[in-house]
Order: C-alpha cells, then sequence, then structure tokens
C-alpha cells in the first residue's frame, strides 16, 4: 500500500511592516510563527502584524497534489512584496505534527541555516542574511527541503516575511 504524505504550509503571522532595516538576521530563528514561538514582531513591535497592504506568496515545485516523495528535495519559493518597502527578510521551518524538525532545509538565495531553542524543541530554521535582500517592492527567496528517507507523516511548514523602508532602526 502507498502511504500518502502531505505539505501543509501555514503563512499566518506575516509581519508586514515599514521596517527600518534587516540589520541582524541572529534573532529570525525562532520567529518562524510555528507552535510555541513568536515572530519578526517581536522585535518590530511598532509595526502592523499581518498589514494587508504587504503580501507573501509560498511555491513548492514538484509536489503532486500535496504530497512529497520521502527522500526527495524540493525547490521552495517565497516571494514577499510591498509597494515602497527596499528590503526584506523571512524565516521558515519545517516541522512534524510534535512541532519537531522535519527532514533538512538547506539555505538558498540570500539566506543562511540557524538553530533556535525558542520553542523548547531545538528547530533549524532558514532565515534572511543580514539585510535580507535589497530591492524595490518585491524579494524572491528560493531555499530546498529534503524529506526524510523513510515515510514519517505529514510536514507543516511556517514562514514570517517582512518588508521594510531600510533607514537603519526597528521600527
Amino acid at each position: 500500500m502507498r502511504n500518502k504524505y502531505y505539505f501543509t504550509i501555514f503563512m499566518c503571522f506575516f509581519a508586514w511592516m515599514m521596517y527600518n532595516g534587516v540589520t541582524s538576521s541572529t534573532g529570525m530563528a525562532g520567529k518562524s510563527g510555528a507552535p510555541g514561538e513568536g515572530t519578526c514582531i517581536d522585535c518590530h513591535s511598532t509595526n502592523t502584524l499581518n498589514d494587508p497592504t504587504g503580501s507573501v506568496t509560498a511555491s513548492v515545485v514538484g509536489v503532486n497534489n500535496g504530497q512529497y516523495q520521502a527522500g526527495q528535495t524540493y525547490q521552495i519559493t517565497l516571494n514577499i512584496s510591498k509597494t515602497g518597502s527596499s528590503i526584506f527578510g523571512f524565516s521558515a521551518v519545517a516541522v512534524d505534527a510534535s512541532g519537531a524538525d522535519m527532514g533538512t532545509v538547506t539555505a538558498g538565495t540570500d539566506s543562511h541555516i540557524q538553530s533556535s531553542n525558542a520553542s523548547g524543541t531545538n528547530r533549524t530554521y532558514v532565515v534572511h542574511n543580514t539585510n535580507g535582500g535589497l530591492t524595490s517592492n518585491q524579494k524572491t527567496f528560493t531555499f530546498s527541503w529534503t524529506a526524510p528517507a523513510t515515510a514519517s507523516g505529514n510536514v507543516n511548514f511556517y514562514f514570517t516575511g517582512l518588508a521594510g523602508n531600510n533607514n537603519g532602526g526597528n521600527s
């Protein structure tokens, strides 16, 4: 019998803000909005969480009908946009139903790997590099996720993203 395992992408807790500069990415791990964690708003508290003037889209290449194959690597694309913004950042984690790491994330465009025990469970994150990505109005980040080698159940992806004005502060 063939087992089916599914991706669930949680794109809640997106902090769309007029952030003044993504100058330190060391605090992004543990801020993905996954259970037991905070979000970008923890450090950028003067901004609006889930500001409707921004947007984020996530896509996973190669997943059929929401199902992944054990041991296969998938490219994930996260696009963050907000008119008038010039710097962008994100934090992402892949976990199972218990909140433990699920598979392996690999850094890609303008990103790197960090670990955090902020949730009480040691998790591995892919986060933006310092200064996120300087661009105008939108930024696309790509990274990879490799499914566990053996059947392991459903995977949940949690993402946070932010858009800012790059003026050097955190408000």
